[in-house]
């Protein structure tokens, strides 16, 4: 299981692992239907990744070991030793795929089960030794091979045949392998894996925009991930090899500055569009060795900033004009990650996309606790990741124990537990062990039901 009773509330542990950052945060269910309590959040620079991966495991297993030491402190003696996890970067393989089956019941109802065994046969398609599939997302179901003939919900139709469409995502073995050391390292469990723009979406959307058509754009340090849904579904989703860091280095390479100083004056100073500086000012910047102090203004360090941001920002409209969705963002664009933060970067990216443009945060009205720092865009997968470990979001399909196929230490630790506690005698039997993967596909086809 990855979530206990804790003072009568289910908590859970999500850990993003950026470019340049790791966010955790504990949620526990709220008092009303549909709200959190955010009992601990940490963040940590992660200097272990490389373009959404990880590439130094040591720097990454320090770094995930200072989070949890934080939020363990804020839960005050509670240890955590399962977490779900976020996965994206270059090895994340989106692919389609078709399957079918023929309807084997007596009067040709399509059932549940028919849903479980479609979703069963597409995990079991000729997937490369080298991967291992992290999602299975249907995309649409028809009868009998009439692709005209979509069904949002197929069960109770009668047929001889159901087809469906789906998305499968895949990460390669040897990055699971990665993580799964990283997590040993610190002594963890890895409860679940989700893809890092779908866990954001589960932080920042509701069903009318779901339903309505929304692109997420998730600017990270060295990537940014673009997400498109409609019709409740998951249409399209690729990431792009450039980030906030691309911003930074040109800003260190123009004033002639360390990396640490191009990143604060970015924070403190940078507007991604100079119309939306109201009020120029000089901005100090510090020298380095013989090197005296320099200066520029808001409009100067703009004038860096904004080409690059520009950049960006077209990259995801190509990659979003040739996916085919354009035209069914009827709900606009949420543009999040730490990169969000950028001054006027809504501004710019509403010129670019030519639709309204809003940045995502986890909202203090649904996110209740510790402090309103959780309204940052830097925290929304992480939150995401929290949330659906306690609820199993459905329209983000079904996810599977990767690191659990290929090795796992040890499958019958408890998530949480107090210091000094002693650990259960009774371990979990077999089945309640194999009930976690049953219960996500329990709440897919009440979903679809």
């Amino acid at each position: 299981m990855n979530e206990i009773e804790l003072n009568d509330k289910k908590i859970a542990v999500g850990i993003d692992i950026g470019s340049s950052k790791i966010c955790g945060v504990v949620l526990t269910e709220g008092n009303k239907i549909g709200t959190y309590y955010v009992t601990a959040m940490a963040i940590e620079k992660n200097e272990g990744t490389n373009r959404g991966e990880i590439s130094n495991i040591e720097e990454t297993k320090t770094a995930i070991s200072k989070i949890i030491a934080d939020l363990e402190e804020t839960l005050g003696g509670t240890k955590i030793n399962e977490v779900v996890l976020g996965i994206s970067g270059k090895n994340i393989e989106i692919t389609q795929e078709n399957s079918n089956i023929v309807i084997s019941s007596p009067d040709q109802i399509i059932t549940k089960d028919d849903i479980s065994k479609i979703n069963m046969s597409i995990k079991r398609s000729k997937v490369s030794k080298e991967k291992t599939i992290i999602h299975i997302i249907p995309h649409q179901y028809y009868k009998d091979s009439n692709a005209k003939d979509i069904i949002a919900n197929p069960i109770g139709h009668y047929a001889n045949k159901l087809d469906t469409n789906v998305h499968i995502l895949t990460a390669q073995n040897s990055s699971l392998k990665i993580i799964n050391l990283c997590l040993e390292k610190n002594d963890l469990i890895l409860s679940d894996l989700v893809y890092q723009p779908l866990a954001s979406s589960i932080a920042l959307l509701g069903e009318e925009e779901l339903d309505v058509g929304i692109c997420i754009i998730d600017i990270g340090s060295e990537t940014t991930s673009i997400s498109i849904f409609a019709d409740g579904s998951l249409m399209f989703a690729t990431t792009i090899p450039l980030g906030g860091n691309d911003i930074t280095d040109d800003i260190k390479k123009m004033l002639k500055t360390t990396r640490n100083e191009a990143e604060r004056i970015k924070i403190d100073y940078g507007f991604a569009k100079k119309e939306e500086i109201l009020q120029n000012e000089i901005i100090q910047i510090k020298g380095v060795g013989v090197a005296p102090h320099s200066e520029i203004d808001k409009i100067e360090l703009c004038k860096i900033i904004q080409p690059r941001a520009t950049e960006i920002l077209t990259f995801c409209k190509e990659e979003i004009d040739k996916s085919g969705y354009a035209d069914v963002l009827g709900a606009g664009y949420i543009l999040t990650g730490g990169g969000a933060n950028l001054k006027a970067i809504c501004s710019l990216a509403s010129i670019i996309f030519n639709a309204p443009v809003g940045i995502g945060y986890p909202s203090s009205d649904t996110f209740i606790g510790v402090s309103n720092n959780i309204e940052e865009p830097t925290y929304s997968a992480a939150v995401g990741l929290a949330v659906h470990s306690l609820t199993h979001k459905s329209f983000i399909g079904e996810t599977f124990h990767t690191l659990n196929e290929i090795e796992n230490p040890n499958p019958n630790k408890q998530n949480f537990k107090k210091e000094n506690e002693n650990d259960n005698e009774n371990d979990e039997t077999d089945s309640e062990n194999k009930g976690f993967l049953n219960k996500i596909k329990e709440k897919v086809l009440n979903f679809l039901g």
